[in-house]
């Protein structure tokens, strides 16, 4: 008796020709324009593949602009250089790794990174925070879906991780810089 697994050939071809359909339609296009949430100089999001075929990165950059300061003796440039500093930020990112099993199983994310400048005015850990997000993602379906497409999980995703101004109420408006 001969016993062939097909499993991996059926993985790679699920998974690439998903993130396939998804890439092409996300060419010429930033991942704001293609849900048309808008791009603004507030919130930006990024989608990279990475060399590993089973794995993709998502990327959130969140800016908020305060008052700005401009030093009349000082170059334009220079004015630039301070009040870039005079902003809150939150840089996040994420891997989405595709499973064995997929597309019978959803994507697992995961938090990879995160920066910010900010201070808080209550006990908020923006980690534990984004984790917490991120788990909640990934357990919101049961982990099967099979007619879950790559870009409506981005598209959940990016709703729940969608806080920032919620964030924001919390800090106390001092900027820390490093």
């Amino acid at each position: 008796m001969i016993i062939i697994i097909m499993e991996p050939i059926f993985r790679s071809r699920a998974v690439t020709n998903r993130r396939n359909i998804f890439l092409k339609n996300l060419i010429n296009t930033t991942i704001s324009d293609f849900f048309d949430i808008g791009q603004t100089n507030t919130l930006n999001f990024t989608y990279e593949t990475s060399s590993n075929d089973f794995i993709d990165i998502f990327t959130v950059k969140y800016i908020n602009e305060h008052t700005k300061i401009f030093f009349q003796s000082l170059p334009d440039d220079i004015n630039y250089v301070i009040n870039s500093y005079l902003c809150f930020h939150i840089d996040l990112k994420f891997n989405i790794a595709y499973p064995l099993n997929y597309p019978m199983r959803l994507p697992i994310w995961n938090l990879t990174h995160i920066d910010h400048n900010i201070h808080f005015t209550i006990d908020l850990n923006l980690q534990k925070y984004y984790r917490k997000i991120v788990d909640n993602h990934n357990n919101s379906y049961n982990n099967s879906s099979q007619t879950q497409t790559i870009d409506a999980d981005i598209l959940n995703f990016i709703v729940k991780i969608n806080h920032f101004d919620y964030i924001e109420q919390y800090t106390d408006k001092t900027i820390i810089i490093v």
